[in-house]
């Protein structure tokens, strides 16, 4: 195998892994804006995919002219980089309108009582 084709079979090797890592993100950022509610989203876990995700690109950046081959990965992780930000900006949007449910109101008629206290 030439170096050409091994390097042609690691970016479609790596644009591979990019859009399966990826495949989550359109539905986790719908559910989140459907819904309106940030439970369980770990804004830690958040911002290290999305520095990762903006250490590889910064990466494909910079083997811009090393790598021409390569450069239509760039897509993929632009597109990752951007629904991160995305769920982020929504987890920010809805964390604090309190309660388990869309608009901010409880979900136990006993709690917005304020019985059980």
């Amino acid at each position: 195998m030439t170096a050409e084709e091994l390097q042609t079979l690691a970016s479609f090797a790596e644009a591979a892994m990019i859009a399966c890592f990826g495949a989550s993100w359109p539905f986790a950022v719908r559910r989140t804006w459907r819904t309106k509610q940030v439970a369980g989203i770990s804004p830690a876990f958040l911002g290290l995919i999305f520095l990762g995700y903006a250490a590889g690109l910064a990466f494909k950046l910079a083997r811009w002219t090393a790598d021409p081959g390569g450069r239509w990965v760039i897509a993929l992780y632009i597109l990752n980089f951007l629904l991160v930000g995305t769920e982020i900006v929504l987890y920010l949007r809805f964390r604090d309108s309190g309660g388990d449910s869309p608009g901010g109101a409880p979900d136990d008629c006993c709690q917005a009582a304020g019985v059980g206290r």
